[in-house]
């Protein structure tokens, strides 16, 4: 039986693939994005325009031109008020930001900027668009294929040691 867990251990670890978890926790200097240009839009036909902002989000380059109100969902900020002008459910009206045209598909705070990039905020009725990309983990694949495999092997060795 000893035997049999030594194996089954050693393959899980030779199988397993290899995640970058540690990785994602090492903080590493993100120097700022130079060159942006963030628009604040507030549907009613009043712009604000900030040209040549340096900052590494989305969050942090409104938050260096105006006061901005969030509410925290563990690490994710949810903008709630930006200039003082707050979002209202009544109305529909919800502050969303794009990204050279794009909406963004994280939150303010995740969003990691690149020079020159165009960060427009406007407070209108939720807009939602579909992933342009396929996010699926590649690990995750693997594991996915390695694991009736592994299934196989360990019924093999019981079935074996009986004989």
């Amino acid at each position: 039986m000893k035997r049999a867990f030594l194996v089954i251990s050693l393959l899980m670890m030779i199988v397993t693939p290899p995640t970058n978890t540690a990785h994602r926790s090492i903080s590493n200097h993100i120097p700022a994005a130079t060159g942006i240009t963030l628009t604040i839009d507030f549907g009613n036909g009043t712009e604000l325009i900030y040209p040549k902002v340096e900052e590494q989000t989305v969050l942090d380059a409104t938050e260096n031109v105006t006061s901005v109100d969030v509410d925290w969902y563990g690490d994710r900020a949810f903008v709630i008020s930006i200039a003082g002008v707050a979002n209202d459910a009544e109305s529909g009206l919800w502050w969303q930001y794009w990204v050279n045209g794009e909406l963004g598909s994280v939150a303010a705070n995740k969003y990691q900027l690149d020079n020159n990039d165009t960060v427009t905020w406007r407070r209108i009725p939720p807009t939602y668009s579909t992933p342009t990309q396929n996010n699926n983990d590649s690990s995750t694949l693997v594991a996915l294929a390695i694991l009736p495999v592994i299934g196989i092997l360990v019924i093999s060795i019981f079935h074996f040691r009986r004989s």
